[in-house]
């Protein structure tokens, strides 16, 4: 083989291991959703009370959220959902804070309007997996819970 043909071999070689390593999949994790903020809580009457929440997934793959009531003892209740507002299954998402807003109608018949409760709430987009559980302040249902910022 003569000198002059080597670069010109390398140069080949070079070549054909660049188009290789081009025919690789790319594999990008999926992100887990999260809840950005949550709130108002406000109670619309005897039986019904409204949550507001804020979905951000990166991927904007819709989100099903787990919401559940808990109270002074600790013991985590789901809650009822009712009839009206966006439901808690695949909800839209946004790929930016402070995401889609939605509303979410449950049936609070049976709980005391005037017992501390905090909520639990999980996003999962089954793409991405769980995300981060929120838990809200404490607060009564009859004195409502202002919006909060769940990220910080």
């Amino acid at each position: 083989m003569t000198r002059p043909c080597l670069p010109l071999l390398l140069c080949v070689f070079v070549l054909a291991i660049g188009v290789q390593a081009c025919h690789r999949a790319v594999q990008v994790k999926n992100a887990a959703p999260e809840i950005f903020g949550f709130g108002p809580v406000e109670l619309l009457s005897t039986e019904q009370a409204q949550l507001g929440l804020w979905l951000v997934d990166l991927d904007t793959d819709p989100v099903d959220v787990v919401v559940a009531w808990v109270d002074a003892a600790g013991k985590a209740t789901p809650i009822v959902e009712d009839v009206g507002g966006h439901g808690h299954l695949a909800l839209s998402s946004l790929p930016t804070p402070p995401g889609k807003p939605h509303v979410l109608l449950w049936n609070v018949k049976g709980i005391d309007p005037k017992a501390k409760i905090s909520l639990r709430m999980t996003p999962d987009d089954t793409h991405g997996g769980v995300g981060t559980t929120r838990n809200s302040p404490v607060f009564a249902l009859e004195d409502g819970l202002p919006t909060t910022n769940a990220s910080k």
